[in-house]
């Protein structure tokens, strides 16, 4: 088994449907692992406090009409989900980290551009994707990331949110920076 982080995580089989998709862009991993080049998967179920992905569901869910318990019931009862997680950065960093920035700032650009054009090189997940959310990338040590994402997404004519980090405090913040057409976007995604 490749030890490192997926590049793309999906929930259930939704790597083998054929639904449409979100994906949401975080910053890095928490962990000690690289990124590497391949899909996997995540499950809330494992992590009920993970507060980005609780976050990505809750705005799904009030853009929706509903709660984050009830969106990620559903999911488990269809044993998939439109939200697909990723990273700018192909470096995880552990979860309580001082100075996260530092380690951030140590990257080389070439990589992360690497990164980036190898996250948006899967097809058969990202042809699928209706529309782009960057969480969380405002700080310059995104700077590289963010350009070759909006680069990607020009060119595949997807989308493009761009929002404060997933977290829960910022739920007001992030409504506020998603247009009414990105939430309907969401809408469509998830009939």
């Amino acid at each position: 088994m490749e030890v490192g982080h997926p590049i793309l995580c999906l929930f259930g089989n939704s790597a083998d449907a054929t639904f449409p998709l979100i994906l949401v862009i975080g910053r890095e991993p928490n962990g000690p692992y690289p990124v590497t080049n391949r899909i996997g998967s995540y499950d809330f179920r494992s992590a009920p406090r993970c507060a980005f992905w609780n976050t990505a569901y809750g705005v799904a869910a009030r853009i929706l009409g509903t709660n984050t318990r009830e969106l990620k019931q559903r999911s488990v009862l269809k044993d998939g989900s439109p939200v697909v997680f990723a990273d700018a950065l192909p470096q995880s960093i552990p979860n309580g980290t001082a100075a996260k920035h530092i380690r951030r700032g140590a990257l080389s650009a070439m990589d992360v551009l690497r990164h980036v054009d190898n996250l948006f090189s899967h097809e058969a997940v990202i042809g699928r994707v209706q529309l782009v959310i960057a969480s969380g990338l405002q700080d310059d040590n995104f700077k590289t990331a963010l350009r070759a994402i909006e680069r990607n997404c020009a060119e595949l004519g997807l989308p493009l949110a761009q929002t404060a980090f997933f977290y829960g405090t910022n739920v007001p913040k992030i409504m506020d920076q998603l247009s009414e057409a990105q939430k309907e976007l969401i809408r469509s995604v998830f009939a």
